[in-house]
C-alpha cells in the first residue's frame, strides 16, 4: 500500500490513475518524497487548465540550484549508470561524483575561469551528466559549498 496525505492506492496501476488524474498533486508528492533543496518554494505546482501545448509552467516561483540537488549526497550509493556504444556499463557513486566535480572546479579556478566565463567543450558521452553537473552550478556561485576544499 502507498499511502500519502493526498492518496491511498492499493497497486501501481491506482497510482497511475492517480497520478494522470491529479496531475499537481502527484508531482508535488514527487516533489516533497525526493527531497528537492530550492532557496524559495514553489507557489504551484502547475496550472492543469494548460495543456501540455500550451506550455505551462512547472513549480512556478521556485527557485533551485540543479547541481546542489544531484551532488547533496556523499555516499557509496550508485549516482550514474551510464554506457556506449561498446555496452560497457560505467558506475559512478555519489562520492566518486562529487570528487570528480571538485577535481574539474579546481582545474577550471587554478586555469583562471571565473563566474561569466563561457566554457565549450565536446564531453565524453559516458561522462555528459558529469560535465553537465559542473557546468549548470558547481562553478556557479549558488553553490559554493561544492567547490571547497579545493582538490590539489
Amino acid at each position: 500500500m502507498i499511502f500519502s496525505l493526498f492518496f491511498t492506492v492499493e497497486n501501481y496501476e491506482e497510482l497511475w490513475q492517480w497520478s494522470v488524474d491529479n496531475i499537481a498533486a502527484f508531482w508535488g508528492e514527487v516533489w516533497s518524497y525526493t527531497g528537492i533543496v530550492a532557496s524559495t518554494p514553489y507557489e504551484q505546482v502547475v496550472d492543469e487548465k494548460l495543456t501540455p501545448g500550451d506550455v505551462p509552467e512547472w513549480f512556478k516561483g521556485a527557485r533551485l540550484n540543479y547541481a546542489e540537488n544531484l551532488l547533496k549526497f556523499d555516499d557509496d550509493h550508485c549516482a550514474i549508470i551510464a554506457t556506449g556504444e561498446a555496452h560497457e556499463i560505467k558506475k559512478v557513486t555519489y562520492r566518486e561524483l562529487r570528487v570528480m566535480v571538485q577535481k574539474c572546479a579546481a582545474a577550471f579556478r587554478a586555469s583562471g575561469v571565473v563566474k561569466g566565463d563561457r566554457i565549450v567543450g565536446t564531453p565524453y558521452v559516458s561522462f555528459f551528466i558529469f560535465i553537465f553537473l559542473f557546468l549548470s552550478g558547481a562553478c556557479s556561485h549558488f553553490a559554493p559549498h561544492l567547490l571547497y576544499p579545493p582538490i590539489p
